[in-house]
């Protein structure tokens, strides 16, 4: 065997090892299916890219070197789907510990802001203890988390609806006095929706709370711890880089 053979083996094989080594994005070429429900604008079916966090989970997928796919329907669909393993995961939980059992979370990947609202007509309305909101009708989403504090309070008259956008008229139609979500949705829902009553449905001080959204792979995936620790690596990478930041900022965020 000659020497410049050798050196040619030796060091395509050096070339190879280091390929393999690094990898890159996408190269597992694996498809992972979640599903969400619209929550404009943080992510929604009408929005671009699905939203701008859907469009931060399908790069840190990316950077991992998986593929995502992304289904919209109704949350409770979406919920029972991953639970019993229809479905690879959900985007865009906050973290319930009844759903344990069922899904395995990732490290956070944004905030939101939980927050109640009110009518303007009413004036400005606060809060110093959940006790407080004892005597009004809160109108939440069916099937949602909300904030812990809504979540595990039964002192509290709630009025189940099946989407944001009805219980938005239910506030101007006084069937309830509050309505409860996030900030953004809100606010966003009401631009869009019902540019009229823009200044007429007011949030509520101070706001509930700020829990991290995460994304939850259903347990019955092959591999869903895996694929966890590889999202996170790539999601804590993406955010000392400043890229998750730089990507919300593309949206506006």
């Amino acid at each position: 065997m000659s020497w410049n053979f050798s050196f040619s083996r030796t060091l395509t094989c050096i070339v190879l090892s280091l390929t393999c080594g690094f990898g890159f994005a996408g190269e597992k070429n694996i498809t992972i299916n979640m599903v969400t429900v619209d929550w404009e604008p943080y992510y929604g079916s009408h929005l671009r890219n699905g939203g701008f966090f859907s469009d931060i989970c399908r790069e840190v997928f990316y950077r991992a070197g998986y593929t995502m796919k992304l289904t919209f329907m109704p949350w409770a669909r979406a919920l029972k789907g991953t639970f019993v393993g229809k479905y690879d995961g959900i985007l865009g939980s906050y973290y319930v510990k009844e759903r344990v059992p069922y899904v395995f979370y990732s490290i956070p990947v944004y905030y939101a802001e939980e927050t109640l609202f009110s009518r303007a007509e009413d004036g400005p309305r606060n809060y110093t203890s959940i006790s407080d909101l004892s005597n009004y009708r809160l109108g939440i989403i069916t099937g949602h988390s909300h904030s812990k504090k809504i979540d595990y309070a039964n002192n509290l008259t709630k009025v189940s609806a099946p989407s944001l956008e009805i219980n938005i008229k239910r506030l101007m139609a006084n069937r309830v006095d509050l309505i409860v979500s996030g900030k953004l949705a809100v606010l966003n829902s009401i631009n869009v929706n019902f540019p009229e009553w823009k200044g007429k449905i007011l949030p509520v001080e101070p706001a509930l709370e700020s829990p991290p959204l995460y994304i939850a792979l259903s347990r019955k995936l092959k591999g869903h711890k895996k694929v966890i620790s590889d999202f996170n690596q790539a999601l804590n990478n993406m955010k000392k880089s400043g890229e998750v930041d730089n990507i919300a900022k593309r949206y506006g965020f």
